[in-house]
């Protein structure tokens, strides 16, 4: 549905139920009110997944997780 588009990159956030620790703040989005990792896909024109990061934790922009994907550094 999106003419010469070759394909696409978001991020969002993958609730997660932490086991332990309480105070584990860096974990929790704030503006979602869940705690979070972050999980950012690239994927091609056939919706065919090239590139994941996982691991990025809490409430961060999307612009944090690019700088520190593997993908920009490459």
């Amino acid at each position: 549905g999106f003419p010469n588009c070759c394909g696409a990159m978001d991020c969002t956030h993958m609730a997660i139920k932490l086991l332990g620790s309480e105070d584990a703040i860096d974990w929790y989005a704030r503006a979602k009110k869940y705690y979070s990792m972050v999980v950012q896909v690239v994927v091609d024109s056939k919706t065919s997944f090239l590139y994941i990061t996982i691991g990025i934790v809490g409430s961060v922009p999307d612009r944090q997780v690019w700088n520190s994907s593997g993908l920009k550094k490459a």
